[in-house]
């Protein structure tokens, strides 16, 4: 498994520009009433995937943002508000989830990754959620990352070239 944790470079736009954009959430509208014990199940599964999103940020010495190993995982909870992202109440992670009656919320601060980044990671979880949910139905979804896929290089490789982009 590679090293998921250093600077943050493409990024940095949305943590440094005065109108960056600092989160984003996608919802998953659902059917039925989300099942807690279900969610939990799957949240941590789909989290065995993708380790690189179990982060925190934080300022070192040198000024920059980097990303550091958050020890907590998010812990999906019955809400109607969503959680601050790098707060106490989502034990400083980057990514949560919440959900209420019939939708999962899925928050991410966009200095991670991007709208398709994060959407890998909600379609795994969104396969555990409901292959946990109705065993005997076979799902086949193009392009699914399982959490015994390897992550490949380019995965988590850095889009841009020693950090040299222009930003505000």
């Amino acid at each position: 498994m590679g090293n998921y944790y250093g600077k943050v470079r493409s990024g940095i736009t949305f943590l440094y520009r005065p109108d960056g954009i600092e989160s984003q959430v996608t919802e998953v509208r659902l059917k039925r009433p989300v099942v807690d014990s279900l969610l939990m199940y799957a949240v941590r599964v789909a989290f065995e995937r993708y380790p690189y999103l179990l982060v925190k940020l934080k300022r070192r010495s040198d000024g920059m943002i980097h990303t550091v190993k958050n020890p907590v995982a998010p812990i999906p909870a019955r809400r109607r508000r969503l959680r601050a992202l790098q707060s106490m109440v989502s034990m400083s992670n980057v990514v949560d989830i919440t959900f209420w009656n019939c939708s999962i919320y899925v928050s991410f601060h966009h200095s991670i990754c991007d709208g398709l980044g994060i959407m890998n990671f909600v379609k795994t979880l969104m396969y555990y959620y409901i292959s946990f949910s109705n065993p005997k139905l076979v799902l086949s979804v193009p392009g699914l990352k399982l959490s015994s896929t390897p992550i490949s290089d380019a995965e988590t490789a850095e889009p841009t070239v020693d950090g040299c982009f222009v930003y505000d």
